[in-house]
């Protein structure tokens, strides 16, 4: 091989490296490793969406059929410091149990009630009903929480999973100064091993027009109320960002 062919062999090498790094997404392990988004808040009623494309090998999301309660946690979502009154936490998980074949998702929140001393707990066990009835796998879905006037709900790409089931209206109370909210699991255990990219929050709630517009690759920042904008395809950092946003990737050096 002449030098020449040689040089663009190591060229087109080197450029479809450079290629894979910038298209690819954040991958976590799932062994303590996660996506920690922080924004901070100004309004006196919680009002937001968060959005974010995510894809699970099958492998992954199987669980034996006498293990319990060990749904893989998608993310979750906490108020610091917890107001008062109204919605404290939120969290996400999915599994795909081995016998009977099925995919099986749900989420839950918590709110503080003036008077009790326990938070309220609203739980959403519902199906993600997809094609065969499993959960989307080996490919990128869009998942989409909106929280607004004491109702949230859970869109996966179009499907509103929270409309599978009686819905409870948690108090809308008073919004935390920051909402933090981790990808991929809480860092200690039931962590789902995923690809997460192209995360996005909003300050008020999406419509189904705003979602269509998302899951037809419309730029975000064409659509109002954009906080900010992580691709997470290259890097880190944001396409568009609001002051008191941020977002780390936390990784887990012993990989336990």
């Amino acid at each position: 091989m002449s030098n020449g062919n040689m040089m663009m062999k190591n060229f087109l090498c080197l450029s479809l490296l450079a290629a894979a790094f910038v298209l690819g997404a954040v991958e976590l392990s799932g062994k303590r490793e996660f996506i920690q988004l922080k924004w901070q808040n100004t309004m006196m009623r919680p009002v937001f969406t968060v959005s974010f494309k995510v894809k699970m090998a099958k492998k992954d999301m199987v669980i034996p059929e006498n293990v319990k309660n060990r749904g893989r946690v998608l993310f979750t979502l906490d108020a610091k410091p917890d107001p008062a009154e109204g919605l404290t936490s939120i969290k996400a998980f999915f599994q795909m149990k081995s016998f009977p074949t099925g995919g099986y998702a749900g989420f839950q929140a918590a709110a503080k009630v003036p008077g009790v001393a326990k938070p309220e707990i609203a739980r959403y066990n519902v199906f993600w009903r997809a094609e065969n009835s499993q959960v989307p796998v080996d490919e990128f879905v869009r998942v989409t929480l909106i929280y607004c006037d004491g109702d949230f709900v859970v869109y996966i790409n179009r499907n509103n999973i929270a409309s599978q089931h009686k819905k409870v209206i948690l108090p809308m109370g008073y919004a935390a100064p920051e909402y933090v909210m981790n990808f991929g699991g809480m860092g200690k255990r039931h962590n789902i091993r995923c690809a997460i990219e192209d995360v996005t929050v909003f300050d008020r709630a999406l419509t189904t027009d705003d979602l269509n517009r998302l899951l037809t690759h419309d730029q975000p920042g064409k659509i109002p109320g954009l906080l900010a904008h992580y691709p997470l395809k290259k890097d880190h950092k944001p396409a568009a960002s609001a002051s008191g946003v941020s977002i780390k990737v936390i990784r887990n050096k012993k990989g336990k």
